[in-house]
C-alpha cells in the first residue's frame, strides 16, 4: 500500500512530455470534448430506412474516438500494473472485463457498432485506470476544473436556450414546445444527452469537496447546472439529481454538517424553480409520453425479450440491438434502443452477461454505500440512466459519462481506505506520556 500511495503521489511532479502528462492531458480533453463531440457524425454504416439518428452516435467514427484511442493506449502501464489493483477497485475491474469481453466479440464478429463499442471501452478503461492514480490536487486540476468549465459553458447556452431565445431555429436538435418553449440541448445533438452530462457533472463536482473546499465558480457551475436539467423537459435527469439531493439531504440529517445540506440544495433547488417557471413545457412533454412514448417503450421491451429469447447465451452481440430489430422488421417508433442498460447487455451479451453486469452494478453501489456519502451520491446519479435510458454504453456522451462516474467511484474508495489506513497509522504511533 505504500508502495501504491506514493506512486499516486508521483505524479504532481511529471515532466511536460512523460507518459502522465500524456494522460492526463487526454483526461482534460476527453472531458472538454465530449460537449462537442456529437456534431460531428461519419457516417459507416446504416442497416436500414428505420435507422434513424437515435442509433448513428453508435455507428459513427467520431473525432473523440481519437481520444478514446488515445487513453487506451497510454493507460496500458497502468492497467498491467499491479499496485493499480490494490485494494479490489470494483469499477476498473469491471469496466475492463466488459471491454476484453466486448473486444472478443468483435474479433469472432466484426461490425461498426462492435467496433465502436470497443474502442470506448476500451477508452474509459483508461480514463479510470488513469484517474484512479492522480493525488488530490491533479484531479482536482484535470479533471473537476475541467468539468466545472464545461457545465458552465452548457448550463449558460441551454438556459438561453430555453428561458432566452425561447422559438430557436427549428432544426433536428431543437423541439418546439406550447408558448414557444425550446429544449435545453447546449452545443449537443440530444437534450437527453445533454441532461445526463449535466446531472453526472454535478455529482462529481459536488463529490470533489471530500478532498478540497469547492471553489465559487463551481457552486455557480452546479447551480446554473441544476437550473438548465429542467430546460429540458426531461424526467431521467431531473429524478437523478432528486436522488443526488436526497442523498445529501439524509447526510446532513444524519451528520449536521452544513456542507451536505448546501450540497442538497444547490443540486435540488434551483432545478425546481425552472420547474415551475416552465412548467407548460413539463405538461406538454407528460401528454406526448401519455399519447405514445410509454407504448414505444413497452414495445421495445417485449422485443427485447424476443431477442433474450431467441439469443440466450451469447446474445447478438455488442451494438446489435437497433440493427436486429431492422433486420427483423421494425416498425417506425421514435425508440430504437431499449430504455434499459441491464436489459440491453443481456439481449446483446448474453443472460449471463446481463446477470453478471447487474450485480457488479449493485456491487458498486454497496461499496457506495458504505464508503462516504459523497460517494453514494455519485452512485445514485446514473441510477435513472441505467434503470430508463441507454446513453451509459452507446451515446459518446453516455459512454464518457459512464467512466467518470466508474472512475470517481473507485477514487473516493482509495482516498477513504488511504486516509483510514492514515489515521489507523497515526493513532498507532502516538506515544502517550503520564504527566509528571
Amino acid at each position: 500500500m505504500k508502495a501504491y500511495s506514493e506512486a499516486c503521489r508521483a505524479d504532481d511532479g511529471i515532466g511536460v512530455f512523460s507518459l502522465d502528462a500524456v494522460r492526463n492531458a487526454a483526461v482534460g480533453a476527453l472531458i472538454v470534448w465530449v460537449m462537442f463531440a456529437s456534431n460531428y457524425p461519419v457516417p459507416v454504416h446504416i442497416h436500414s430506412a428505420h435507422m434513424r439518428r437515435y442509433i448513428m452516435q453508435a455507428t459513427v467514427v467520431n473525432p473523440i474516438d481519437i481520444v478514446f484511442v488515445v487513453l487506451a493506449v497510454v493507460a496500458v502501464p497502468l492497467i498491467l500494473r499491479r499496485a493499480t489493483y490494490d485494494g479490489w477497485p470494483a469499477g476498473l475491474i469491471g469496466v475492463l472485463s466488459i471491454t476484453v469481453i466486448t473486444m472478443v466479440f468483435v474479433i469472432s464478429g466484426p461490425t461498426p457498432e462492435g467496433l465502436m463499442r470497443a474502442v470506448r471501452f476500451a477508452g474509459i478503461t483508461g480514463l479510470v485506470a488513469t484517474i484512479r492514480w492522480m493525488s488530490p490536487q491533479t484531479l482536482r486540476m484535470v479533471v473537476v476544473w475541467p468539468l466545472t468549465l464545461a457545465v458552465l459553458i452548457q448550463a449558460s447556452i441551454g438556459l438561453s436556450q430555453t428561458f432566452i431565445l425561447h422559438n430557436g431555429a427549428a432544426t433536428t436538435i431543437t423541439v418546439r414546445w406550447e408558448h414557444a418553449w425550446t429544449q435545453a440541448y447546449g452545443t449537443m445533438d440530444s437534450p437527453y444527452s445533454y441532461a445526463a452530462f449535466v446531472a453526472v457533472g454535478i455529482a462529481v463536482i459536488l463529490s470533489s469537496a471530500s478532498f478540497a473546499r469547492l471553489h465559487p465558480a463551481m457552486w455557480i457551475a452546479v447551480i446554473l447546472g441544476s437550473g438548465s436539467v429542467s430546460a429540458v423537459f426531461g424526467r431521467i435527469a431531473a429524478l437523478s439529481l432528486l436522488m443526488v439531493g436526497g442523498v445529501f439531504g439524509i447526510g446532513w440529517l444524519l451528520t449536521r454538517k452544513r456542507r451536505y445540506f448546501a450540497s442538497a440544495v444547490a443540486a435540488v433547488l434551483p432545478m425546481s424553480i425552472g420547474v415551475a417557471v416552465g412548467w407548460s413545457g413539463w405538461q406538454v412533454r407528460a401528454a406526448e409520453t401519455g399519447a405514445g412514448n410509454l407504448s414505444g417503450r413497452e414495445a421495445l421491451f417485449r422485443r427485447a425479450f424476443t431477442i433474450i429469447g431467441d439469443n440466450p447465451i451469447f446474445g447478438v452481440g455488442p451494438g446489435e440491438f437497433g440493427p436486429t430489430l431492422a433486420r427483423i422488421g421494425l416498425t417506425d417508433v421514435d425508440w430504437t434502443i431499449v430504455h434499459n442498460v441491464p436489459v440491453l447487455v443481456a439481449a446483446e451479451y448474453g443472460v449471463p452477461l446481463g446477470v453478471m453486469f447487474t450485480v457488479w452494478l449493485g456491487l458498486l453501489g454497496v461499496l457506495a454505500l458504505f464508503t462516504s456519502i459523497r460517494a453514494f451520491a455519485v452512485f445514485v446519479v446514473m441510477v435513472p440512466l441505467f434503470t430508463f435510458a441507454y446513453s451509459p454504453v452507446v451515446y459518446v456522451a453516455g459512454v464518457a459519462g459512464f467512466g467518470l462516474w466508474l472512475a470517481f467511484l473507485d477514487y473516493h474508495r482509495r482516498y477513504e481506505t488511504e486516509r483510514t489506513a492514515q489515521a489507523r497509522a497515526s493513532a498507532e504511533s502516538t506515544v502517550l506520556v503520564p504527566a509528571a
